[in-house]
């Protein structure tokens, strides 16, 4: 029986009946396959899969802590980083759904070393800011890539995790978020602002001050209106643009549904109002 065919018949056996087989067999042969750009196979059968078996409990500690270690890897997370255009985004994508998968699980009975997840977190800002391809959705065969918006499911789950310090990490979080919207050259247009505010909204949760987030804001502002003076084509500074205004609405409004960040949605109000005067001369 081969592996897709295994992990469909797995959907209608009951806890006992998953348990009586070799899941360490099971779950090596769903990493061999975690890239495979058969989308079925990939996304509706082995994530679905090993959701079910983190989040019930099917994989002892040792197991998901062997599994998270290599999600980190040259052959998972950094398969090919920088490259484009090609398939290996598949395997770096989605080992980032299985590694906020684990992340998510550990917060709820801790059982990965805080030394383990602080580097770790290291790994996936490097991993976030790097990532060169950013497409969406490929085509029905192959499904969706979503580099950016699965590497900020991972980031979230590091936002809200206990070994990861507000005072140390989040800064770097916030820089890795900057990066997202400022340093990748392609147009989002698959939702990744939703994905990478959800970070956002994490860090609140965990004490991020408002005053911290309109300092982050006005940095980010800086940025790019330094990167905007260096234009040297009408496309980058397009990207640039258009991912910045698209993040600062998706934010203002996100902010404004649960009232909070008076005065950053003031600010943000006022550079989405001077940008539209200046870009279109009203």
């Amino acid at each position: 029986m081969d592996l897709k065919e295994l992990l469909k018949k797995m959907k209608s056996m009951s806890d006992d009946q998953i348990r009586q087989l070799d899941l360490t067999s099971v779950t090596d042969q769903m990493l061999q396959n975690l890239g495979s750009v058969d989308a079925e196979l990939r996304d509706q059968l082995i994530y679905q899969t090993f959701t079910r078996f983190i989040l019930n409990d099917y994989l002892s500690e040792d197991t998901l802590t062997d599994i998270f270690n290599r999600c980190f890897s040259d052959e998972y997370l950094f398969y090919n980083l920088g490259q484009t255009e090609d398939d290996s985004v598949f395997t770096r994508s989605f080992s980032s759904l299985v590694i906020a998968l684990i992340l998510y699980k550990d917060q709820q009975k801790r059982f990965l070393q805080d030394k383990m997840i602080h580097q770790a977190f290291e790994k996936a800002v490097h991993y976030l800011r790097k990532e060169k391809d950013l497409r969406g959705y490929i085509d029905e065969q192959k499904g969706w890539a979503h580099s950016i918006a699965h590497g900020a499911d991972m980031m979230s789950q590091f936002a809200s995790h206990p070994a990861v310090s507000p005072e140390i990490q989040f800064p770097y979080i916030l820089e890795t978020i900057s990066a997202c919207i400022l340093k990748k050259e392609q147009v989002y247009t698959d939702e990744e602002d939703e994905r990478l505010i959800l970070i956002i909204e994490k860090m609140i949760k965990r004490g991020l001050s408002e005053k911290q987030l309109l300092f982050w804001k006005e940095e980010l502002i800086s940025q790019y209106q330094k990167l905007e003076s260096k234009r040297s084509s009408s496309f980058r500074p397009y990207c640039l643009r258009t991912n910045l205004l698209n993040f600062f609405k998706t934010l203002y409004f996100r902010l404004m549904s649960y009232h909070y960040g008076g005065e950053t949605r003031k600010r943000i109000e006022t550079f989405i109002i001077r940008d539209h005067q200046n870009m279109y001369h009203t």
